[in-house]
């Protein structure tokens, strides 16, 4: 049996083994295995029957799983996907007042449409246009995603009262067993203990039970929930509705994105892209992503997709099919052992993704941070995935050549996607790098991009204010330009005034000083201006209100 897996998966190749394999699916099963709990519970909320979701999200994880590891041979996991199963449920049903069935069948359309991009190798085209920097960035962006959200479901960050977000109850027995976790965890992988984040879940566990916080599960074995409350249970009346479109469109575009993003980030820390970037067989992949959203449809449960948790078992040496195929088994297993589910803690999986999110922001060193070009999108690409609770917002794009010139391969296929699914497409400051504006915004137009960040080629909009009045007033009519680099409300008027845009783009931020670190006479600030940088409230109405005024002003005329 060893020899056939080595032989189906070419385990030598990749430079694994049997065991090694088996250890990271297991590890990727426990990290993620949270969405057989939490899954039923957000769409049961919907009115959709519990132990008939619990079912089909075993199922359709185990269907995905297998099929990405037997036809693309990658151990990445699929399950219903977060944040996708708060929309279904929270937006589209409780929100909008659809039915279950209504947002079940968008989740199936969404499936088809997926499955024929995929032949037509638009996906596959997404994968490979992301420039090979923008791609450490993903996998770092999701390394700290994954590690905050490990930290707000142990408690060890929450919203915050006048602030974002704060500092936990460290003290709490849920933060100090995470804590513990950690701790445990690291230990092992210092000494290099195979397993170490499975072993350190499952220490977190015991502790967790020993010390009363969670009890020991009151069966073993029981008897899987009947689909038939969920199965194939569509609701096609409204299939033409602009209503339908507008849940399908969300359903497409976040998938689309976090997927990809997933892809790429989690295949960058394994070192599986090839030497120019591209990941092989994202076809393959991607396909696995679209059956398992159609499939689990069928069965009743939101969009599956692949889950960033997957680098957990990467982090443990898993490189091939072979992984995924223990997770799938795992979670068909799962089935019976419903029971045992219900005591491992959530602070359990979280000491393990936060461990792993150490692991994947080492990819920011891949990243070349003294060309502004590569630096920009990345930094962007990295912050705004947790900031935003979301992979998919994290990824922007304006791509250059290494001769500063845009590169209209890469460009034209990104434009192309956002045009197809009736998003705007922006053109980032990558335009300012090149000494072609004329052309390059003619080139932008034909290609149907809809607007593009300038600061008219100079250092600012005040030096670049000559271009951007030209650029206006020629191609106004045909792009939106977005003026931006150095605006603040002293000067956004005039901008306005001597360049003829109806577009500004500004920071609008302030320094703010931490009183913390500054007593009489002595100060341990890091600058003269301030400990930090924040947005300005006062300043950003204002400038909405200069805006706005202008604009009402261009009406009346």
């Amino acid at each position: 049996m060893s020899t056939f897996f080595e032989n189906f998966f070419k385990l030598k190749e990749h430079k694994t083994t049997v065991r090694t394999e088996v250890l990271a699916g297991i590890t990727t099963f426990m990290t993620m295995a949270y969405i057989l709990v939490v899954n039923p519970t957000i769409l049961s909320e919907a009115g959709m029957d519990k132990g008939a979701v619990f079912t089909t999200t075993a199922i359709a994880s185990f269907i995905g799983t297998v099929i990405m590891g037997l036809l693309a041979n990658y151990p990445f996991a699929l399950a219903p996907g977060m944040g996708l199963n708060a929309y279904f449920t929270y937006t589209i049903v409780i929100g909008k007042g659809y039915s279950w069935q209504f947002a079940l069948t968008a989740v199936l359309l969404e499936g088809i449409i997926f499955l024929i991009l995929t032949f037509t190798k638009v996906r596959e085209m997404i994968v490979n246009a992301m420039p090979y920097s923008l791609k450490q960035a993903v996998s770092a962006g999701i390394g700290i995603f994954i590690a905050f959200l490990g930290l707000y479901q142990a408690g060890l960050v929450k919203q915050g009262k006048g602030i974002p977000l704060d500092l936990g109850t460290i003290t709490s027995a849920t933060s100090l067993i995470t804590i513990f976790g950690i701790l445990f965890t690291i230990l092992l992988i210092v000494k290099k203990v195979p397993g170490a984040i499975l072993f350190g879940m499952l220490a977190t566990t015991a502790v967790s039970i020993i010390c009363g916080v969670s009890e020991l599960p009151k069966a073993i074995i029981g008897k899987p929930s009947s689909i038939a409350p969920i199965f194939m249970k569509f609701d096609f009346s409204k299939i033409l509705s602009t209503e339908m479109f507008i849940a399908l469109f969300a359903f497409l575009f976040v998938d689309l994105f976090d997927t990809v993003g997933t892809l790429v980030g989690v295949a960058s820390k394994a070192d599986m892209l090839d030497k120019d970037g591209n990941l092989p067989r994202a076809r393959q992949a991607l396909f696995a992503d679209s059956i398992g959203t159609t499939v689990g449809a069928m069965l009743g449960t939101s969009t599956v997709t692949t889950f960033v948790e997957s680098a957990s078992g990467v982090a443990e040496g898993g490189r091939t099919g072979l992984t995924a195929i223990v997770t799938a088994c795992l979670f068909l297993l799962a089935l019976i052992f419903q029971p045992i589910f219900a005591v491992i803690p959530t602070y359990a999986t979280s000491s393990a993704l936060i461990v792993v999110g150490l692991f994947m922001i080492t990819g920011i060193k891949k990243i070349d941070f003294e060309d502004y070009t590569e630096a920009l999108p990345a930094f962007l690409t990295i912050i705004m995935m947790p900031l935003s609770y979301s992979i998919a917002n994290g990824i922007v794009f304006g791509f250059l050549t290494e001769d500063r010139k845009i590169d209209w391969v890469e460009t034209e296929k990104m434009i192309v996607l956002c045009n197809s699914f009736g998003a705007e497409s922006v053109f980032h400051r990558a335009f300012d790098c090149s000494d072609e504006p004329e052309y390059n915004l003619q080139r932008l137009i034909g290609l149907g991009c809809t607007r593009v960040l300038t600061s008219g080629l100079g250092a600012n909009v005040n030096r670049g204010a000559k271009l951007l009045k030209y650029l206006q007033s020629k191609y106004g009519q045909h792009i939106e330009i977005l003026a931006g680099a150095g605006v603040t409300t002293d000067n956004l008027e005039k901008i306005i005034e001597k360049t003829g845009v109806t577009q500004i783009h500004g920071t609008f931020k302030k320094y703010g000083i931490d009183v913390t670190t500054t007593a009489d006479d002595v100060t341990y600030r890091y600058t003269e201006k301030g400990d930090f940088e924040e947005v300005d409230p006062v300043e950003l109405a204002k400038a909405i209100e200069i805006v706005r005024i202008i604009n009402e002003e261009e009406i009346n005329v």
